[in-house]
């Protein structure tokens, strides 16, 4: 994958600009009762909104990062006893299903099938990022968006791995 750098240079500074403007993507924690957490409600992202149309996948979800968008859910398990699930109805009170189980690096989905892709703190946690990227290229048709926001690796629980 090549790509023009000084155009990339303008969509991330443009892409700060608007992050900056609208304050988006932050999870915000109250203590409402003692000694524990509560995720007060996370916004939608407008930038998802605005980027990420018609049906999708969304890879690796959450309850306490609702994009409000069409998505299908993909998830490495289909079990509901995950500590992931388990957190997010300590946080949220629910846990969303799984739709499709597949790891993010292999989904057995058709080409150009999905007009985007969004996933939030996954692929930090891919073995091999690239292949994870390449099959989401895989899937997004023409005119299609990979929408993901990213953690850096040294601020993961697994970032030894």
């Amino acid at each position: 994958m090549f790509f023009d750098w000084e155009i990339f240079v303008v969509k991330l500074k443009a892409f700060f600009k608007f992050y900056r403007h609208y304050n988006i993507e932050k999870t915000v924690f109250s203590s409402a009762k003692a000694g524990q957490k509560q995720a007060l409600p996370f916004r939608e992202s407008a930038f998802s909104h605005k980027y990420c149309i018609g049906k999708g996948l969304e890879i690796g979800f959450s309850a306490d990062k609702p994009f409000g968008l069409n998505t299908l859910n993909v998830a490495f398990t289909g079990s509901m006893d995950t500590r992931f699930k388990k957190e997010d109805v300590k946080l949220c009170g629910k846990a969303l299903k799984v739709d499709i189980v597949a790891n993010g690096d292999n989904t057995a989905l058709p080409e150009e099938s999905q007009g985007f892709i969004v996933s939030s703190d996954v692929i930090e946690h891919s073995p091999n990022p690239i292949k994870a990227l390449v099959e989401r290229g895989r899937h997004i048709g023409p005119g299609g968006a990979i929408f993901m926001i990213v953690t850096h690796k040294e601020c993961t629980f697994d970032k030894e791995n």
